[in-house]
């Protein structure tokens, strides 16, 4: 069997190293988790986000661009991730802390069917507006390689940071960052 084994991790190697990551990544969860990965654009190299048009829990249009003026958080997670579902409290404490005070959150769920979205939103109460991209379309667009991975937007549309792993959204780092997107597009 061992031998078996050898021969085809030996004629594998990416998926024996992908599986090493995954077995060390579950062993140090805390370690990995603890890392978090901000990257900040400066005002002149952002780009522009890609557009987001689907529809919300109750079948309306939902589009980014109706919210311009706002500084807008763009979450993409998924049911089954443990670090999104582990997220989701603060990221709704957020929500709540700053809704109609210039942020927008958006949550939406890759790959998940709205009637899914629908019971995971209702069994969790999280108050957060939630989008299903269901053919992952709007996933692809946005370049999402991972979940959770969120993208914060300026007041005119572009890509001011993006956040890959789970985050503490109700962190002061994480305030002091919006609010410095926040003056910064507004100075622009």
């Amino acid at each position: 069997m061992r031998r078996h084994i050898k021969k085809f991790i030996k004629n594998r190697p990416f998926i024996a190293s992908a599986a090493f990551m995954m077995m060390s990544m579950g062993h140090a969860g805390h370690a990995v988790a603890s890392t978090k990965k901000i990257k900040l654009y400066e005002p002149k190299s952002r780009q522009m986000a890609p557009k987001l048009h689907l529809n919300d829990l109750q079948g309306e249009a939902y589009s980014l661009n109706s919210h311009e003026g706002e500084v807008r958080i763009v979450n993409f997670w998924s049911s089954w991730c443990g670090p999104c579902i582990k997220e989701m409290p603060s990221l709704s404490g957020l929500h709540k802390e700053f809704k109609g005070d210039g942020l927008q959150v958006v949550a939406v769920a890759v790959g998940e069917s709205l009637h899914d979205v629908k019971a995971f939103q209702q069994t969790s109460g999280f108050d957060i507006p939630m989008l299903a991209d269901e053919d992952k379309a709007a996933s692809d667009d946005w370049g999402v390689f991972a979940v959770p991975i969120s993208y914060i937007i300026d007041q005119k549309g572009y890509i001011a940071a993006r956040v890959v792993g789970e985050y503490d959204w109700e962190s002061d780092e994480m305030k002091q960052l919006l609010d410095k997107v926040s003056q910064e597009s507004s100075s622009l």
